[in-house]
């Protein structure tokens, strides 16, 4: 049978194509009988190498090896084998696609095996680069701190990298295939395909993070968490991907809460400071004329303070502050701004009350001061005065002043009392 195939093995195979035919030896070893260029070349032969020739000494044990496994598979089986084989020439690594066919005899036995070859150590580096750039891919994805998560256009989520599972609390297998939203805050739900919506038909490819407002994610456990985020949109085979960068800014968001704390809040009773005061009043002073809202003011100074310090100490002092902060701020709400103004000196904003409200507030306070026993068993009375932001002729400057010259009357007639402040059109400054 060496005479087979005499046109494949001619010197020029159209084909492109190594061709060989092989004898099967009884002693576990194949015979190379005859073959074309190409796969002499591609076994790293000379053309001049005589034949027939052993597998075994064709090729280094290593390879020789591999290929008499696939040869004997095809032998024993009797049907013919696909497999691919890296072999080396000139000390470069090839790929061949190869097919082993068995060639059977009058006894309906396996006489022969005829090999095909094809050069495929292109296409095998192109695979080999796409797997090992597809490795890279995921290597990174798991390996940011930054949560990666990719979702199709149902918005059902196709990638959830290993940042998002801690950082959400869920394992990738609970959320693949799920929709987003199980990863918001349940208020946030209803508006989030309306988003998606908007972002895909828009001409934007991207949005940067620090672009738009904090969003918020819900965690497994149900407690919510502050992130920046950004997101981008590409086509994977002619449909809408988009691709989220979530960062959990928790830590930061505490960290910004307390310094604003510490910034605009009086260090010893806890009250707001005067900086604080002076800028939330600044905006509802421009707010009153808009709205035709009421606005009113106490300034309180806290009764011979000075005689309490010198008597029993600034420790004492100290704790009688803060016990008058914690017994005022009882009959205050959210909306009502308490801040220390200077020593014992406080003040309170009171948006959306007239005078004759701010008054009665000043009169409890006076009474809850009164029979409150501090420290030591110390009482501490006030003084108030009070006064009504008249927008047609005040200002910051003039709410306070007029506030402070009705404290003044309440401490030189004696203390422990609220006087008013009253400033109109027909007489600017009467108490």
């Amino acid at each position: 049978m060496a005479n087979v195939f005499p046109t494949l093995f001619s010197t020029a195979s159209p084909t492109g194509a190594s061709f060989a035919l092989v004898d099967i030896n009884n002693r576990s070893d194949f015979s190379i009988r005859s073959c074309n260029p190409l796969f002499m070349e591609m076994i790293g032969l000379a053309p001049t190498s005589a034949l027939p020739m052993l597998i075994s000494e064709a090729l280094n044990e290593l390879d020789a090896q591999e290929f008499r496994y696939y040869l004997s598979l095809a032998h024993q089986k009797n049907t013919a084998i696909e497999f691919e084989l890296s072999l080396s020439n000139n000390q470069q690594k090839y790929w061949w696609l190869l097919i082993v066919t068995p060639l059977i005899d009058n006894t309906q036995s396996p006489s022969q095996l005829f090999i095909t070859g094809i050069n495929i150590s292109e296409k095998k580096q192109q695979q080999i680069a796409l797997v090992a750039s597809r490795n890279r891919y995921r290597s990174v994805i798991q390996s940011v701190h930054d949560c990666i998560v990719t979702m199709d256009e149902l918005s059902n989520i196709v990638l959830f990298n290993k940042a998002a599972e801690q950082t959400w609390g869920y394992s990738v297998d609970e959320v693949i295939g799920k929709n987003l939203t199980m990863l918001l805050p349940t208020q946030y739900r209803q508006y989030h395909q309306r988003f998606v919506n908007d972002f895909s038909n828009s001409a934007t490819q991207s949005r940067e993070m620090n672009r738009r407002s904090i969003v918020y994610g819900q965690r497994k456990n149900g407690t919510k968490f502050p992130a920046e985020i950004s997101i981008s949109k590409i086509k994977v085979n002619g449909k809408l991907e988009f691709t989220a960068i979530v960062r959990d800014i928790s830590e930061r968001e505490q960290l910004l809460e307390e310094l604003h704390h510490q910034a605009t809040t009086d260090g010893l009773t806890g009250a707001k400071n005067r900086l604080f005061f002076e800028q939330e009043l600044k905006l509802l002073v421009k707010r009153v004329p808009s709205y035709h809202a009421d606005l009113s003011l106490l300034l309180i100074d806290l009764d011979h303070f000075k005689l309490v310090n010198d008597s029993h100490g600034h420790g004492v002092g100290d704790q009688v502050l803060i016990g008058f902060v914690q017994a005022v701020a009882d009959v205050l709400d959210e909306s009502h701004t308490f801040a220390r103004y200077g020593g014992e000196e406080f003040i309170i904003l009171l948006p959306d009350f007239t005078q004759i409200q701010a008054n009665e507030l000043a009169q409890n306070i006076c009474r809850i001061c009164a029979d409150k026993r501090h420290v030591r068993n110390i009482t501490s009375t006030v003084s108030i005065g009070v006064s009504a932001f008249n927008p047609e002729l005040d200002d910051c400057e003039s709410f306070i002043h007029r506030a402070d010259m009705a404290l003044y009357q309440a401490k030189s007639q004696g203390r422990n009392q609220v006087q008013i402040h009253i400033c109109d059109s027909s007489s600017k400054e009467h108490s």
